[in-house]
């Protein structure tokens, strides 16, 4: 599904303060990169985190969320798939 992207966790729900996720997708979406170059942008959170921001970022190409619920552990919410 995905190659060569960039993976974003956040450990955060719609009870967590907004932290500018435009500043973090900005400079990989800077206008000097041509277009097949744009590596893809996951997110790995509660989409009710991002959704506070989506308005900031929603407009920049190739931004994904992949729906996480936080439990008690925060690393426990990747998939079993990631070896970080």
């Amino acid at each position: 599904m995905f190659s060569e992207h960039v993976i974003f966790v956040l450990c955060a729900g719609s009870y967590s303060h907004e932290i500018g996720l435009v500043n973090f997708v900005r400079p990989l979406r800077t206008s000097s990169l041509l277009t097949h170059r744009l590596r893809d942008i996951v997110f790995y959170t509660d989409p009710a985190f991002v959704e506070a921001e989506w308005k900031t970022i929603a407009n920049f190409p190739r931004l994904f969320v992949y729906p996480v619920r936080l439990r008690a552990r925060p690393l426990c919410c990747l998939p079993s798939h990631l070896d970080l």
